[in-house]
């Protein structure tokens, strides 16, 4: 009997779950609320009985029992369900409210676009600054604006600023933005500082390029700006005095200049006053002197007694004038002119030379006095053989014979008393560049190309 029973009533929840559970729950909720308990009371059941006994005729009451267990609590669960509901769409509509009365009473918002001049501002120029206002909902909003330290805020008919004038003192603004509400924004504060705009001066270059020269013109080409574009004018003075010189356009120029140093300054002043920064320049000028100088000298050795020298000079003067050379010996107090750069000896004493050269130019300057010392020798004998230039000589122990090497690629004996060629000694691939002989008479030859020695 339990097992039959057990399986009617599965089938029972069976049957009820897929056609008849929402019916059961409808009859069934209205007496939810009179009760907390789990089972209906009896009283309860002897009203809705009879409801129920057309659809579940022939059941007992045991089984009409355990189905009011199940449809009791599927009723508690959608009054859950409906509460929940409630308490959720009252907390949406607070959240609805809150956000509105936020919103509402959003205050708008003002900011800085750009301002003109962009790099400024200038003192004693004008200035715009123009805004940007922005209301979340969409209002009409108005700028407000005043300098700091004032009390009173001044209305801005459009959302721009023009100052007429700026002074050289920092200049900090407040800006705010009220709506037709009258909420206003948090004050916006901006600091400028004032540029001066004072205008600029720079040497571009100078006439002659390598700087002044004594008791010659000198040039000064400048260039003066502004950033201001406004017109500027260029003066100068010489250090240690007070007045100040009008420039000729942007040139400065001194007729002559003299030997101590040359010490200017220069400043530009705009339109409106306004200087620059004291541009100073010290030259030391040149006396731009003549140059001397030898080129060579004939024999290139130097001088032999009884025998002629040449001596071929150069000179040169910085100016580009007109220079030409004289000389003397030492010790003479009068000077002699070289028409033609060049100073000729018919004949050379035995002894020291010593001879001096300057040179003059048109304006009479001269230059150092450049000294220089020959030693005549005189010519005892000639070897007379070798092809090309002899590169070093050696003398032996006893004095009767001199070794000489040569370009020529041999090497030479000749008697020292008759000046004769003794003996040749050939074979080197390339040029002698060294001899020598021993205490033993002893001879050694060196190439300095093919990197040979040879003795004998």
């Amino acid at each position: 009997c339990l097992r039959d029973l057990q399986q009617r009533y599965e089938a029972l929840k069976q049957e009820l779950a897929a056609a008849q559970r929402r019916d059961l729950v409808r009859v069934l909720m209205p007496y939810r609320r009179q009760s907390n308990n789990v089972h209906l009371p009896i009283e309860v059941w002897a009203e809705i009985g009879p409801k129920l006994e057309r659809r579940y005729l022939g059941w007992g009451a045991s089984k009409l029992l355990e189905l009011s267990q199940w449809a009791w609590q599927e009723a508690a669960r959608q009054l859950a369900r409906q509460r929940r509901r409630r308490v959720l769409a009252l907390v949406t509509c607070v959240v609805l409210a809150i956000v509105g009365v936020v919103i509402y009473r959003w205050p708008p918002r003002v900011m800085i676009a750009h301002w003109e001049p962009a790099n400024g501002p200038f003192v004693a120029e004008p200035m715009v600054i123009r805004l940007q206002t922005w209301s979340l909902l969409g209002r009409d909003v108005y700028v407000e604006w005043r300098r700091v330290g004032d009390d009173q805020w001044q209305r801005l008919d459009r959302p721009e600023l023009h100052l007429t004038e700026v002074a050289p003192e920092p200049l900090v603004l407040e800006f705010r933005a009220v709506d037709k509400r009258g909420f206003t924004s948090s004050p916006l504060r901006q600091q400028w500082q004032p540029d001066p705009g004072l205008p600029n001066v720079a040497i571009v270059k100078t006439e002659p390029a390598q700087g002044p020269f004594v008791s010659e013109p000198f040039v000064v080409h400048l260039r003066a700006t502004s950033p201001l574009q406004r017109d500027v004018r260029v003066q100068w003075r010489r250090v240690g005095e007070s007045v100040w010189r009008e420039a000729s356009g942007t040139e400065v120029r001194l007729d002559s200049v003299a030997e101590d140093k040359l010490q200017l300054e220069f400043r530009a002043v705009d339109a409106k006053g306004f200087t620059s920064a004291v541009l100073r320049r010290e030259w030391q000028p040149d006396p731009g002197l003549p140059v001397i100088q030898i080129l060579r000298t004939e024999p290139a050795l130097g001088p032999l007694a009884g025998e002629s020298l040449t001596i071929y000079l150069e000179v040169s003067s910085p100016r580009k004038r007109g220079v030409r050379a004289q000389w003397r010996r030492v010790g003479e107090s009068e000077w002699r002119e070289l028409p033609d750069m060049r100073l000729q000896l018919s004949k050379v004493d035995v002894g020291s030379l010593n001879l001096e050269f300057r040179a003059i130019d048109d304006k009479g300057l001269s230059s150092a006095v450049m000294r220089r010392e020959y030693r005549a020798y005189q010519r005892f004998i000639q070897f007379v053989g070798h092809d090309r230039v002899v590169t070093s000589v050696a003398v032996s122990p006893d004095g009767r014979y001199v070794v000489s090497g040569s370009l020529d690629n041999t090497v030479r004996l000749w008697d020292l008393a008759s000046g004769q060629e003794v003996r040749r000694f050939t074979g080197h691939d390339s040029s002698v560049y060294s001899v020598a002989v021993s205490r033993s008479s002893y001879l050694c030859m060196w190439c300095r190309v093919a990197g040979t020695t040879r003795c004998g």
